[in-house]
């Protein structure tokens, strides 16, 4: 028994298009994969970037809490600072070292996001080099976020 095709109006060019059809419909699922990812990488970026820039102003505070608490327990022993004087200093004391504590925490978990979304986290814990050891700039930014739209 013999098959021919014989055209009957563009069934075999309706054929192919369903065929494509789901091959365009997963190119499209891709992209939109890329485009979220690219945006999250963005947005975790820059609160890792931010978290970064503030550090070193919090860490200024905190030392700079350390002499003043110092200063006012010599005057509080010198009676020249009340108790209530000292017990406001140590609670602003307390909150500049926590705001340092907390900020680390913040920069660590967002250098562990965005390494986790560039796909090199586990690398990264394994002793190869991370995020804190490269600052990187605006077009190194790209580069990553290429590289995790490719990878």
């Amino acid at each position: 028994m013999l098959n021919y095709e014989v055209p009957l109006g563009g069934g075999a060019f309706s054929r192919k298009r369903e065929a494509a059809a789901p091959m365009e419909a997963a190119q499209a699922d891709a992209d939109e994969a890329v485009l979220e990812a690219r945006t999250a990488l963005a947005q975790l970026w820059n609160v890792w970037d931010e978290a970064r820039q503030i550090g070193p102003s919090l860490e200024r505070r905190a030392h700079a809490s350390d002499k003043v608490v110092a200063a006012y327990d010599r005057q509080f022993g010198a009676g020249r600072r009340s108790l209530q004087d000292l017990i406001n200093i140590r609670s602003e004391h307390f909150r500049a070292r926590a705001d340092v504590i907390e900020n680390h925490g913040s920069q660590q978990l967002g250098a562990a996001q965005v390494l986790s979304l560039l796909g090199r986290l586990r690398a990264t814990l394994a002793g190869e080099s991370g995020l804190a050891a490269s600052p990187q700039t605006g077009a190194d930014r790209a580069a990553a976020a290429d590289s995790a739209r490719s990878g």
